[in-house]
């Protein structure tokens, strides 16, 4: 059934295979998996708000299945098509803390954050940003996260409405409020909480300052926000987002989420859709080879392993991973002798690889 043809150009061949695909969810209530090529079809015959009907059905089934990490994977689809599906980011917030994966949560509500930011809903994303917060108050990792969502958008005073309230982990940033000149001094209230209005008053200040002002805040910052000049050394070397403006990345994530939770055929076709992104293909190559060994299937894995170390562009430490995996391959396979080839072509390049010294002692 999952093998019709989605490139179908014509608007009545789309109309049947979507006729076709109702018909087998009829008949199949328990197949969840079919929800997901319903949406697909949707989406080519421009029927958004449709598709993301059905991509959230199947994203709460699999939920209800305690198949969190697979529904993970689907509310980022639907953030991917239609980022105004507000309530989804929190639905993904949850969906995460409930697998027990703190960094994704945090990751959820900085792109949340990052949303209201870019429409001008200052006091929305700063709410956004103390939830975030509140999820690991004494997080070096949060702090630095919320001080680059600062630094990053160089935020100006009138950008931000007038709050009454905050709340006692405030930011105490250096990058959203503090001037070399320190005319102004860092403002609290009563309650010796961080005022983050009062500190969106002042000028933004560059790189450069950073490190004065944190002299100049005297002693007690380190009491208020623990590790702050490790978080500023950080902030500069993180990487830029990466534009997910491909379905592949969809099929990547969903077939990674399959494997991890055992489903491997589900996993092995989501990853084979993946593969047309070519900038994708190295690291579906090693998830398939892994999905294949999980299924015995040493031959189809040395197959997407060769095929992964003949993709363009490869860079030396995927190549090592590929080769690495196909050494394995061959030792199940019982070719020991080219195995150990491999396995000492890797120990020129990187001798602390996994376990490739104790392959050759």
């Amino acid at each position: 059934m999952f093998g019709l043809n989605f490139g179908a150009s014509s608007q009545k061949k789309l109309t049947n295979e979507l006729s076709e695909y109702y018909r087998f969810a009829e008949e199949h209530p328990d197949d969840i998996r079919v929800h997901l090529r319903i949406a697909e079809l949707l989406m080519k015959m421009e029927k958004t708000q449709k598709a993301i009907e059905e991509y959230i059905y199947a994203a709460e089934a699999y939920e209800a299945n305690n198949l969190s990490q697979i529904a993970a994977a689907i509310y980022k689809q639907i953030l991917q098509i239609d980022p105004d599906q507000l309530g989804v980011y929190q639905t993904l917030v949850d969906t995460h803390l409930r697998e027990g994966f703190l960094g994704d949560a945090i990751a959820a509500y900085e792109k949340l954050a990052s949303y209201y930011y870019k429409r001008g809903m200052m006091d929305e994303a700063i709410d956004t940003l103390e939830k975030m917060v509140s999820l690991d108050p004494d997080s070096v990792y949060v702090k630095k996260k919320i001080a680059s969502f600062y630094l990053k958008r160089k935020i100006k005073p009138q950008a931000a409405k007038p709050r009454t309230t905050t709340r006692n982990w405030e930011l105490f940033d250096p990058a959203t409020g503090v001037k070399k000149s320190s005319e102004k001094q860092l403002q609290q209230n009563d309650k010796g909480y961080f005022d983050l209005e009062a500190a969106l008053q002042d000028e933004f200040p560059t790189e450069e300052t950073i490190s004065d002002d944190l002299e100049n805040l005297g002693e007690n910052i380190s009491e208020r926000m623990p590790g702050f000049e490790e978080i500023f050394k950080e902030i500069q070397q993180s990487e830029p987002e990466m534009a997910g403006d491909d379905n592949s990345l969809f099929h990547f994530n969903l077939g990674t989420a399959f494997q991890k939770t055992g489903r491997i055929d589900e996993a092995i076709d989501e990853l084979e859709k993946a593969l047309e992104n070519p900038k994708r293909s190295v690291d579906c190559y090693l998830r398939l080879a892994v999905c294949s060994r999980e299924k015995n299937l040493t031959n189809d894995a040395i197959k997407y392993l060769k095929k992964g170390l003949g993709s363009e562009n490869l860079t030396e430490s995927k190549q090592i991973e590929l080769q690495y995996e196909l050494a394995e391959a061959y030792k199940t396979k019982g070719k020991t002798r080219k195995a150990r080839k491999i396995f000492k072509q890797i120990h020129k390049i990187n001798d602390n690889f996994r376990a490739v010294g104790k392959e050759l002692s």
